[in-house]
């Protein structure tokens, strides 16, 4: 490897008790909560060290208070980051690399609750307190998903959409209008539907938990060609491949790789295909033993 590791930094684990927290307080530091938001990064979970502001947000959320913004928030991912981000109503997004979510300025526990997501998260969405409707909806290109009290997974970064259903039930409707059979397709815990154009293509697994194990730095393989594992490489972390032998291309990968960065990842993919690789700036440079 030619290229040094970047230090990592300790872990520290906090926890944070519900405390009762003025309005006037909350609307006082949300200026600052605002422009820190897209600086809570998390490449490694569990938690890492949170801003002073971002602190105040969570104790804010626990206390059921929240400052109606005046425009949307968007919060963003880099290439080899994730983020996880606390909503108003103390839902869960994690954000995988390359991705970002928009959250309205109309936000209310009083009405229909929505997200707008580019890339892929990791949801766990809390069943809505007080009165009115309970809906919750995630907005992509391919789909919208509607959820109630559950955790599932959303991968809109290619050409189709991949959702897979971990708890509760989702229920999917296309941005075509023209699914198969019927024009929304409800889910069960353990689906994985996969949404191109007009089509929904149902599959199981046992194991949402591999499909995204993105959240804590594993990724699970199965007879995956090396082609594959170079868009992979390409989405989450911005690095080319570049393959300097043709017999290269026929490697499969099978198993699980634990990587925090692309140099683990790489570290990793050396040891599991019996390969070598040089990174060269944004390009990972393959070879044979």
């Amino acid at each position: 490897m030619d290229e040094g590791k970047p230090e990592q930094s300790n872990k520290l684990p906090f926890k944070f008790r519900k405390l009762n927290v003025p309005t006037s307080a909350v609307e006082k530091s949300w200026s600052a909560i605002e422009s820190q938001l897209s600086n809570q990064k998390l490449k490694k979970l569990p938690f890492r060290i949170y801003t002073l502001a971002a602190i105040i947000s969570f104790i804010a959320i626990g206390s059921g208070l929240w400052l109606y913004q005046s425009k949307p928030v968007e919060i963003h991912t880099a290439y080899g980051e994730v983020r996880r981000v606390v909503l108003p109503d103390a839902s869960v997004v994690v954000l995988n690399s390359n991705s970002s979510i928009r959250i309205p300025k109309d936000w209310s526990m009083d009405k229909k609750r929505e997200v707008w997501l580019t890339g892929e998260g990791f949801f766990e969405i809390t069943k809505k307190p007080g009165t009115g409707s309970a809906t919750f909806v995630v907005h992509t290109n391919h789909v919208d998903v509607q959820v109630l009290g559950t955790k599932f997974n959303v991968n809109a970064k290619e050409e189709q959409a991949v959702v897979a259903l971990k708890e509760g039930k989702v229920r999917l409707m296309s941005k075509e209008h023209t699914p198969v059979e019927t024009k929304e397709l409800v889910m069960v815990p353990g689906d994985v539907v996969e949404i191109k154009g007009k089509e929904f293509t149902i599959n199981k697994s046992k194991d949402i938990e591999k499909i995204s194990g993105w959240r804590n730095n594993r990724f699970y393989f199965h007879n995956t060609p090396i082609a594959e594992i170079a868009r992979m490489i390409k989405d989450k972390y911005g690095y080319d491949v570049e393959l300097k032998d043709r017999n290269l291309s026929d490697k499969k990968l099978n198993g699980q790789l634990n990587a925090a960065d692309i140099h683990e990842f790489a570290e990793a993919l050396e040891v599991a295909l019996e390969i070598n690789i040089e990174i060269k700036e944004k390009v990972l440079i393959i070879k044979s033993k």
